[in-house]
């Protein structure tokens, strides 16, 4: 296991802790069996929750993922060669399912087909 991968491991500092807390979903990627399922289901229910939000309000809220995304894994990148496209980084597949759901109506099927 990468020491990246637990984002709750003590030998990390705060700022690389937050990041991969980040990267991983709240610690998804550390799932042993198919990481980036875990991490397309946890987005699908994170997006669940933002269904009532107006879509402006949806669309920003993607932006920022996207990008805070970006800074936490270069920021992992730069501090260890290893990172570089990690099973364990899931937050891609967060965001695209986010993105995939940005017109969602509400129903299952939808959601489905998203996922």
């Amino acid at each position: 296991m990468h020491m990246y991968q637990n984002p709750f491991a003590r030998a990390l500092s705060i700022k690389e802790r937050i990041a991969s807390f980040w990267v991983t979903m709240g610690g998804c990627g550390i799932s042993p069996i198919g990481p980036g399922t875990v991490g397309s289901i946890a987005g699908c229910g994170l997006f669940w929750l933002a269904l009532p939000w107006a879509f402006s309000l949806k669309l920003a809220t993607i932006g920022f993922a996207f990008v805070i995304s970006i800074v936490a894994i270069e920021y992992l990148q730069r501090r260890n060669d290893a990172v570089k496209d990690a099973s364990w980084i899931v937050i891609d597949e967060g965001v695209g399912v986010w993105i995939a759901l940005l017109s969602w109506d509400g129903s299952i099927d939808m959601m489905v087909a998203s996922f």
